[in-house]
């Protein structure tokens, strides 16, 4: 199972959900999604993420075997 972590890393950089909407020009309701599990970002947007908050994109990821 792979899971979006990246609300833990958006905390630590000192980001609101509303600020790195706005950095990262991905929609507030589109990360909020990721954050709260409904939804998981691609490859692009995991990208997006992971250069706006300066870590590597396996950063932003748990994966846990089934």
């Amino acid at each position: 199972m792979v899971e979006y972590i990246g609300k833990k890393v958006r905390e630590e950089k000192g980001y609101t959900l509303r600020s790195l909407a706005k950095k990262s020009t991905l929609a507030q309701s589109t990360i909020s999604k990721y954050e709260n599990g409904h939804n998981l970002p691609n490859l692009l947007q995991l990208g997006i993420l992971a250069n706006t908050l300066g870590v590597d994109i396996m950063d932003l990821i748990h994966y846990t075997p089934d």
